[in-house]
């Protein structure tokens, strides 16, 4: 573990080499990495087939000590969760977007993608909670934008600075 980032209290899936893999089902161990991935208000989850999964928090990149999840594997939990055709374009592509949820928890923007013949995901937390335009901190005058029944407003800007969240406010 990192001195930043130890093990949660709980998870169940630790790496530990001397013990091998645990045995545990694809679906359960992603799920428990989605539910990590809010616990520590992590951002983006990164996942490589053999490669220890990564957590995006406040633009930092941390390796996390769990099990690593093999291509077959990642490859199984896309299958479960995709539908037929979204299996047979992710074949095809070697790209495919989907949105999953978690009950209770939160959703997530999966990005599956081949990278060197190998499997790999990106997720990203989407919150279930839409902040409003108070805690957002955006000026007065965008509430009154909103209200206009004629126009277009374009929301732009770099990667993770809000758009995505200014929009549903």
């Amino acid at each position: 573990a990192t001195p930043d980032m130890p093990p949660a209290d709980g998870f169940p899936f630790v790496h530990d080499p001397a013990k091998g893999r645990s045995g545990a089902d694809e679906t359960a161990i992603m799920k428990a990495l989605l539910k990590e991935l809010v616990t520590r208000g992590g951002s983006d989850l990164h996942v490589k087939a053999d490669l220890a999964p990564y957590l995006r928090r406040q633009d930092r990149l941390t390796a996390l000590p769990y099990l690593t999840l093999t291509a077959p594997q990642l490859m199984a939990y896309l299958r479960q969760i995709a539908s037929p055709g979204q299996f047979a374009q992710f074949e095809q592509t070697g790209d495919l977007d989907i949105c999953v949820g978690l009950p209770g928890i939160a959703r997530f923007r999966l990005s599956f993608l081949m990278s060197r013949g190998n499997p790999g995901l990106v997720a990203r937390h989407i919150p279930c909670a839409v902040p409003n335009l108070t805690q957002l901190d955006l000026p007065v005058a965008v509430s009154s934008w909103a209200m206009e029944p004629h126009g277009l407003i374009l929301v732009t800007g770099p990667t993770r600075v809000g758009k995505s969240v200014t929009l549903p406010a």
